[in-house]
């Protein structure tokens, strides 16, 4: 059979070009121009790489830049209010009143022994608060959900502990300029705290959290 050199060639046949009004194909099988509507992707049908979705480059939250300084900002609280705590528990005078309140026979030595007591209970009760403050501060920095969760326990206990110790500061105000300092700490440490709850439930912050750390390479 002879062929025509007049007639339009098959469109798509090996070696011949395509007519002007035919689009063009790829050797996939596909449109060079894709179906209408449809978003540009790799060749082999699979979507474009989009690092967001996987967390990998999502920016932080300001709240959480926030988190972190408020963080540190109530652990020094914490020692100062340690600190000027101090006075309280070495104080013999306001340990006799409370063991003779009690009924019981006060002498010099139950008086020490009562004394180094409330000394060794405040020093260690700074030493583990000290250590979770510090469990807090470094799984934030590593961008731990688990950090969050035990910061909000521990803001939430604090926060009520606060609340209780305002409420029965009468024999810290006895103590004069020392009494009304601590109490004084108490309420911005109250409102820090309380600050850093807003903070920790900020839905930002949580999602962020949540979201898988990319994998280090």
């Amino acid at each position: 059979m002879t062929h025509d050199p007049q007639s339009p060639n098959p469109a798509g046949q090996p070696g011949q070009p395509n007519r002007p009004d035919q689009p063009a194909q790829n050797p996939y099988g596909q449109s060079a121009g894709g179906q209408p509507g449809q978003q540009p992707g790799s060749k082999f049908g699979t979507d474009a790489y989009d690092p967001n979705q996987y967390g990998g480059t999502a920016a932080e939250p300001k709240q959480f830049g926030l988190l972190k300084k408020v963080t540190i900002a109530s652990a020094v609280l914490f020692v100062i209010s340690f600190i000027a705590g101090l006075p309280a528990a070495t104080d013999t005078a306001m340990l006799r009143e409370q063991m003779e309140a009690t009924g019981a026979p006060v002498d010099e030595s139950m008086l020490q022994m009562a004394q180094n007591m409330a000394i060794g209970t405040t020093v260690a009760t700074a030493v583990v608060g000290l250590a979770l403050y510090a469990l807090v501060i470094i799984g934030l920095y590593k961008r731990q959900n688990w950090a969050r969760i035990l910061g909000i326990v521990f803001a939430i206990l604090s926060v009520l502990g606060g609340v209780w110790s305002l409420f029965n500061s009468g024999a810290v105000m006895a103590m004069g300029g020392v009494g009304v300092l601590s109490i004084v700490l108490g309420v911005i440490t109250l409102i820090v705290n309380i600050y850093w709850l807003v903070l920790a439930f900020n839905p930002r912050v949580a999602e962020y959290l949540r979201k898988p750390r990319p994998a280090a390479f």
